[in-house]
C-alpha cells in the first residue's frame, strides 16, 4: 500500500485547523469591541477614489468624472448606513472642503497620508482570526482632531475606494485566454466587467485610533460594497434606561388596576345597603295605624 508523504500529512493538518477558525476582515480597538469607548456623532471625511478603464493596450487611464460621482455616492451612503445604526452622522468638514479652503485641504492630506500608513498595518492580511480582530491598536495621532472639533464628533468615518471597469476588447481577450486555460488545465474562469474594493475606517476624534475597520468588495458597485462593509458596525447600544422603563411599565398598569379595583368594590358594597332597609320601616309603621 502506498504510504501518504509527509507533505501531505502537514497539508491536511494545517487545512483542518484553518478550518477550525473562525476569520474575519473587520478590525476593531479592544476598547471599541468592548463597549468602553463610546460612539454618538461621527464626521465624515472627504472619500479617496480611484477608478480606472482599462483597455486591451494595457493604456489603463483614470475616471475623473466617474472618480466624483462615485465619491459622492459613498458619502452619502456613509451618512444613510450611520443612521440606520443609531450613529449623527455630520458633513461639516465634507463641507469646509469643498471650500476650497488651502490650509485646511493641506491638513486634511497629511491626515490621509498618515491613514495609508496605518492602513498597511490593518491590513497587513486580508482576514484575521476573530480573536485577534479586536486587538488592533493603531491610530493617526492628534491629526484627527481639529477635524472632529468642527463638527463636535466623537469620531471620523474614512473611506478608500479603487474600482475598475473593461473595455468589450479587453474582456474579449480575457474570455479567449480563459478558453485556453481550461483546455489545458480543465480549470474556467469568468471574467468580470467591472468591480471594486472599498475600505472603511472609523477614527477617533480625541486620540487618532482606529476604533473599526473594514473591507469589501467583488464585482459589484462602490454602493453595494459600501452597504456590505458597513453591515459589521456596531450600532449605537439602546440606553439602558429605556430598557428599564419598558420592564417596568407591566408593573406600573397592574398597580394602576389594583388602586381603582378596591373602590369599585366600596362602591358596590354601599350602594345596595340603604336599598335593603329602607322598604320595611314603611311597612312596620302602617301595621301599627
Amino acid at each position: 500500500m502506498k504510504q501518504i508523504g509527509k507533505g501531505l500529512i502537514v497539508a491536511l493538518v494545517l487545512l483542518v485547523t484553518l478550518s477550525g477558525c473562525a476569520m474575519t476582515s473587520v478590525r476593531q480597538h479592544p476598547d471599541f469591541a468592548s463597549g468602553k469607548r463610546k460612539i454618538n456623532v461621527v464626521a465624515l471625511l472627504p472619500s479617496e477614489v480611484e477608478y480606472r478603464h482599462l483597455v486591451f493596450t494595457g493604456e489603463n487611464e483614470r475616471d475623473a468624472e466617474r472618480e466624483k460621482s462615485i465619491a459622492a455616492d459613498i458619502e452619502s451612503g456613509m451618512s444613510t448606513v450611520l443612521k440606520t445604526h443609531g450613529y449623527t452622522a455630520k458633513s461639516d468638514v465634507l463641507d469646509k472642503a469643498r471650500s476650497g479652503d488651502k490650509e485646511f485641504n493641506f491638513q486634511l492630506e497629511q491626515l490621509k497620508g498618515a491613514y495609508v500608513q496605518v492602513a498597511k498595518e490593518l491590513y497587513a492580511q486580508p482576514m484575521v482570526q476573530v480573536e485577534q480582530s479586536s486587538k488592533f491598536k493603531v491610530g493617526v495621532g492628534p491629526l484627527a482632531n481639529p477635524f472632529a472639533a468642527i463638527s463636535g464628533a466623537d469620531a471620523l468615518m474614512f473611506a478608500r475606494y479603487q474600482g475598475f471597469d473593461k473595455s468589450d476588447g479587453l474582456v474579449t481577450k480575457e474570455i479567449l485566454a480563459s478558453a485556453l486555460l481550461a483546455a489545458l488545465t480543465g480549470s474556467y474562469y469568468i471574467p468580470v466587467k467591472s468591480g471594486g474594493q472599498i475600505e472603511l475606517s472609523l477614527i477617533d476624534g480625541v486620540s487618532g485610533e482606529i476604533l473599526w475597520s473594514n473591507a469589501a468588495g467583488g464585482p459589484m458597485g462602490a454602493y453595494a460594497s459600501l452597504v456590505n462593509a458597513m453591515a459589521k458596525l456596531p450600532a449605537v447600544p439602546v440606553l439602558g434606561d429605556t430598557k428599564a422603563a419598558a420592564a417596568n411599565a407591566p408593573a406600573t398598569e397592574a398597580a394602576k388596576v389594583a388602586t381603582v379595583a378596591p373602590k369599585a368594590e366600596t362602591a358596590q358594597a354601599e350602594t345596595p345597603a340603604p336599598k335593603t332597609e329602607a322598604p320595611p320601616q314603611p311597612k312596620q309603621t302602617e301595621k301599627t295605624l
